[in-house]
This record gives C-alpha cells, sequence and structure tokens, in this order.
C-alpha cells in the first residue's frame, strides 16, 4: 500500500537486504533459487525487516476489524468519484495525467514489472490449506490470480505477453527499489505460514481497487498499448463480491478467538501497511 523506507536501525543478526543491489539479488533468488530451507530463510530475513519497517507508518485501517467491509465500500466511492472527476477534465480537454508520451508509458511498464511478474505470490503459502474452509477467499484470489487453470487468463502470462508485444522482455537495469514490492510479495509467499496475519493484511492491501489502475488502463488504450491486463484488475478488485471483499471475509474466518485476537490483529496491520 504504501512505499517502504530504509530502516534506520537493523538488527545486527539479520542480513541487511536494504543495501544498494541487495533488493534484487532478494527479488531473484526468490524467484529463481531453488526451493529449499535457505530460501525460507531469506525470506523471513526480508520480511522481518520490511516489518520493522511497516511499524512506523500510519495506520489507515478503521477498528474494530467489524467495520472492515463499510470501510472497504467507501474507500470505492471514493475511488469512483475521484475517477469520474478525472473523466470530466479529459472530456474538457484537460492533458494526460499520468504518461506524457508512449515512450514514457513502456518506461512504466518495464519498470512496474518486477511486481506484476510475481502477481498473486503473496498468496502462495496458502496453497497448503486448501482443505481448511476458512482459506477459501485467499485460495479463490489465489487461483483467480493463476487464471483458474487457463494459462491464458494467468496474470504473469498476461503481464509477460504485453511486455513482449513492445520488446520489453529483457530484464531493465532499473532502480533497486522498484524490486522491493516483488520481492515482499515473494517473500510472503515463501514465509506464509510464520507470517499469515501479515499475509491476511497485505492481500486485504493490496486488493482494494486503487485509482491509478483505472488512469493507467484509460491512457494505455489512448496510446494503443492493450490495457487489457489492467482493466482485469478493475473487474476482479471490487468491494462487493471480489477480491477486495474476499479479502475482508479472509480476515474475519482466520481471525482467532478472544485470547490472541489482540496480536493477531496487530500483525495485520503491518502487513496492511
Amino acid at each position: 500500500m504504501t512505499a517502504l523506507t530504509p530502516l534506520q536501525s537493523r538488527p545486527a543478526t539479520v542480513h541487511s537486504f536494504m543495501d544498494a543491489g541487495s533488493v534484487r539479488q532478494c527479488y531473484e533468488r526468490l524467484l529463481h533459487g531453488p526451493d529449499d530451507a535457505d530460501k525460507q530463510a531469506v525470506a523471513q530475513a526480508f520480511l522481518q525487516q520490511c516489518v520493522g519497517q511497516a511499524a512506523a507508518l500510519p495506520l489507515e485501517l478503521p477498528d474494530p476489524p467489524a467495520a472492515l467491509q463499510a470501510w472497504v465500500e467507501q474507500h470505492s466511492a471514493v475511488v469512483a468519484r475521484q475517477y469520474a472527476e478525472y473523466l470530466e477534465r479529459r472530456t474538457n480537454a484537460g492533458p494526460r495525467e499520468f504518461f506524457t508520451c508512449k515512450a514514457h508509458t513502456l518506461y512504466f511498464l518495464q519498470a512496474v514489472a518486477p511486481t506484476k511478474l510475481v502477481d498473486g505470490a503473496w498468496l502462495y503459502g496458502v496453497v497448503k490449506h486448501w482443505h481448511d474452509h476458512r482459506f477459501e477467499g485467499l485460495l479463490c484470489t489465489y487461483l483467480e490470480e493463476l487464471g483458474d487453470g487457463q494459462p491464458a487468463q494467468n496474470h504473469v502470462v498476461l503481464y509477460r505477453k504485453l511486455l513482449a508485444q513492445h520488446d520489453l522482455s529483457d530484464a531493465p537495469d532499473i532502480d533497486d527499489d522498484l524490486y522491493l514490492q516483488g520481492a515482499v510479495q515473494l517473500a510472503l509467499g515463501y514465509a506464509g505460514d510464520e507470517y499469515l496475519p501479515e499475509v491476511i493484511g497485505y492481500n486485504l492491501g493490496y486488493e482494494q481497487l486503487p485509482l491509478h489502475l483505472l488512469i493507467s488502463a484509460y491512457e494505455l488504450s489512448e496510446l494503443d498499448i492493450d490495457p487489457y491486463y489492467f482493466t482485469l484488475h478493475v473487474t476482479i478488485d471490487n468491494a462487493s463480491t471480489g477480491h477486495a471483499h474476499k479479502a475482508v471475509q479472509a480476515l474475519l474466518q482466520l481471525m482467532p478467538m478472544e485470547a490472541d485476537r489482540e496480536a493477531f490483529w496487530h500483525r495485520v496491520t503491518l502487513g496492511y501497511r
């Protein structure tokens, strides 16, 4: 939801992934490395730093959790109003507000590629809980990210196809911090059992419909770039039946009973941030 900033202090026992070049190294280790115990350790060490950063960020979530569905619906209404205002500006001869030209747009597509090419990865760890009905919302979201068994609808496949259409398939030489969001998603996927509350909170934040998605789709279309990957997410990230709704339901179903409720909710808020 919010860009992470470098840690001011770090535990001496945890290897720092926030130094120059190391976030990309963490990303590539988790994405391409062997699936072994070392990968689990990398994921947990990386998340430990991210959670430390998140604790310093402001909290936007309502309390108690029972108010979340109304909060999600209100957020969607605000985004809809902001998008209507954007469309009015454009109708009145206003300029594009995100992309100055096609070259700028292609740069953007490459810059967000490390995140888009691991779409849904943060939910990888919940697959082992397929037999537990409480995980149904998270599992449904993950399967939809994978295209529900149809490769042509797999979100990562769709983004790879978009990159290939514009000769952008080669990994770009971009800033290390552009790998951060993808590294977080991969790490949550590999450390899902140890960081389940954070996974739930991250999913809650990431699946809210953002204004930038709507504007990006509109302006991509204007520049003759297929916006399907983006319009698909507009469709599924809705507050009534889509991923945003499922995210709230998953939290409420997995919330523990009284004894551990407060600690669990605190960790959920860290995951969201």
